[in-house]
């Protein structure tokens, strides 16, 4: 799995609790947050201090997660990076994005 915007690995532990046997790989831009991740979750992942702009590490991957870290990226490279995990998800795997989003209306927010 490889978790995108890692930062602190709150969603990597999450992921690792239920799926205890998957190798684990953390990307982010700030190395200091990674250490909190490796302050969370030891040395079983790989990391990697990596903006989301370059390419993926080398893949292919079961499944791709970001949470709350796509949204920092303009329309064009959000595009980008979308085409880049496709490529890099291995055929049957998934890709998660958990985004906080504000609807354009009072009822698209309660959606």
């Amino acid at each position: 799995m490889l978790d995108l915007g890692a930062g602190t690995g709150l969603l990597a532990g999450f992921v690792a609790q239920a799926f205890p046997a998957a190798r684990l790989t953390l990307l982010d831009g700030a190395g200091a947050m990674l250490a909190q991740a490796r302050e969370r979750l030891g040395e079983r992942p790989s990391y990697v201090v990596g903006d989301l702009a370059d390419p993926l590490p080398e893949g292919p991957w079961d499944a791709v997660v970001s949470a709350l870290a796509i949204h920092h990226l303009g329309d064009a490279a959000k595009r980008d990076l979308f085409v880049r995990v496709r490529a890099a998800v291995a055929p049957g795997g998934v890709f998660v994005n958990a985004e906080q989003v504000a609807g354009e209306t009072p009822w698209l927010d309660a959606v």
